[in-house]
C-alpha cells in the first residue's frame, strides 16, 4: 500500500513540476513580449491576472490558509493591473475589444488620475444615445454643411475687398502725398515681420504694393489668421456633414474619421484664432501646443466626446482671454454672448435637429469680431498704413 501511495505521491509531484514549468514558460514568453513591445505590456498583465484568477477558482482552496496565501500572491498583480489596465484602455487598437474594455472601465479606481480618465469616458450603450440625440435627417445634415460656407465667404471678402484698411488712414495719406510726394519712395519699407515679407515677395518691387485696389497690400497678419482658421476648417466639416453624418448611424459616426477631422481643425482654428486677438506670438505658440495635443486626442482609439467639448470650451476661453486682457470689455462680452447662444444651441438642441444649423449660423459672427480686433492691434498698423499709402499710390497712377 505504502508502494502504491509513493507511487501517486510521486505522480502528482510530476504533475505540479510539468505545470510550473509551463507557467514559468508562459512568464518567460510574455516578458519577452514586454520588453520587445510595451505596449503589449498592459495587455499581457490582464492575461496573466485573468489566467491566476480561473486558476485560483478552479483549484478552490480548501482551508483559509491556502486561500490566504494565494490571495497574497495575487494582490500586488491584482493591484498592479488597477493602473496598466486604465492605460491599455485608453490606447487600444482593436474595435472588437470596445465592449471588454469598456466594462473593464468599471472597475477603475474611484480616486486619483484613473477617476478622471474614466469619468470622461462613455460605454458602448451611452455612446450610442449619445449619437441617437444628435441624429438628423438628411436635409438637416445638408444644411449643417452649407451653413459653414458663409463665414469663409466673408472672411475671403473682408479680406479681398480691403475692409481692413482704415479709412481715416486712406485720408491722411491721401493728404500726406498730395502734400509731399517724395514721401511714397520707399513705402514699403513700412511692412515688418511676416507681412513684410509677403509684402516684398508678392508686391511691387518699387512700392511694397500689390496691383490691384481691392486689396492694396498683404494684410496684417492678425487678418490673415482669421481667415486661415476659418476657410481650412470649413471643407472638413462640409465634408462630414455633407457626405458621410447622414449615412452613418451610432457610435460609427462618433467615430467616423471625417468627424474626428471637423473637430480636430476647430483646435487648429483656434490656435490661429488666439493670435488673431492677441497679435503675440508667444502666447500663439502656447496655444497652438495646447490645440495640437487636443486635436491629437480625437485620433485616439476611444472616442470621448465630453472629454473632446471639454476641450473645445477650453480653447474658446483661452483665445478670447487676451481680449478682456486690454480691457476691451464691450466686445468681450459681445463676444460671448455669440458663443454663449452657439454653446446653448450645440448642447441643448432647443429646436431639435436644426439646432446644429443654427449653432453654424450664430458662431458665424464670430470671425467679424476677431476682425475688428485684429485691426486694433498695434502689431497690425504697419501694415494697415503700409494699405493706406498704396491705396493712394494706386488712385495717383490711374
Amino acid at each position: 500500500m505504502n508502494s502504491v501511495g509513493d507511487t501517486d505521491n510521486a505522480t502528482i509531484d510530476i504533475y505540479k513540476q510539468e505545470t510550473a514549468i509551463e507557467e514559468d514558460y508562459d512568464d518567460m514568453k510574455e516578458k519577452r513580449a514586454e520588453f520587445a513591445l510595451p505596449m503589449l505590456s498592459w495587455f499581457s498583465t490582464f492575461r496573466t491576472w485573468s489566467t491566476r484568477r480561473q486558476r485560483y477558482l478552479s483549484t478552490k482552496p480548501e482551508t483559509d490558509e491556502e486561500a490566504g496565501l494565494v490571495s497574497e500572491q495575487m494582490r500586488p498583480l491584482s493591484e498592479e493591473s488597477s493602473f496598466e489596465l486604465t492605460l491599455f484602455n485608453s490606447s487600444s487598437f482593436g474595435s472588437s475589444e470596445d465592449e471588454e474594455t469598456y466594462e473593464d472601465e468599471k472597475k477603475a479606481p474611484t480616486k486619483g488620475p484613473n477617476r478622471l480618465r474614466a469619468s470622461h469616458s462613455m460605454k458602448p450603450l451611452e455612446l450610442e444615445e449619445y449619437a441617437k440625440a444628435r441624429s438628423m435627417t438628411k436635409t438637416q445634415e445638408k444644411w449643417n454643411a452649407l451653413t459653414m460656407i458663409p463665414p469663409s465667404v466673408y472672411c475671403l471678402f473682408y479680406m479681398l475687398s480691403g475692409a481692413w484698411v482704415n479709412a481715416d488712414l486712406v485720408t491722411q495719406a491721401r493728404e500726406e502725398y498730395y502734400a509731399n510726394p517724395a514721401s511714397f519712395e520707399n513705402v514699403q519699407s513700412t511692412g515688418t515681420g511676416l507681412a513684410g515679407v509677403l509684402t516684398e515677395w508678392l508686391g511691387n518691387p518699387e512700392t511694397g504694393c500689390l496691383s490691384t485696389s481691392y486689396m492694396p497690400a498683404i494684410p496684417p497678419l492678425g487678418v490673415l489668421a482669421v481667415v486661415i482658421g476659418t476657410c481650412l476648417h470649413m471643407p472638413f466639416s462640409f465634408i462630414y456633414h455633407w457626405t458621410f453624418a447622414h449615412r452613418l448611424h451610432g457610435k460609427d459616426r462618433i467615430n467616423h474619421w471625417s468627424r474626428r477631422m471637423d473637430q480636430a481643425m476647430i483646435h487648429f482654428c483656434a490656435a490661429l484664432w488666439a493670435y488673431a486677438s492677441s497679435g503675440n506670438t508667444s502666447y500663439f505658440l502656447a496655444c497652438a501646443l495646447y490645440n495640437l495635443d487636443c486635436a491629437y486626442r480625437h485620433f485616439l482609439p476611444h472616442n470621448r466626446p465630453r472629454s473632446n467639448q471639454i476641450r473645445i470650451g477650453i480653447a474658446i476661453v483661452v483665445y478670447s482671454l487676451p481680449i478682456i486682457r486690454r480691457g476691451d470689455i464691450n466686445r468681450y462680452i459681445l463676444f460671448w454672448l455669440v458663443a454663449g447662444i452657439g454653446m446653448w444651441l450645440f448642447s441643448k438642441y432647443p429646436i431639435g435637429g436644426w439646432s446644429h444649423a443654427a449653432f453654424h449660423l450664430v458662431t458665424g459672427f464670430l470671425p467679424a469680431i476677431l476682425f475688428s480686433i485684429a485691426v486694433e492691434l498695434p502689431v497690425s498698423q504697419p501694415q494697415i498704413k503700409l494699405a493706406a499709402q498704396c491705396s493712394v499710390l494706386l488712385e495717383s497712377s490711374l
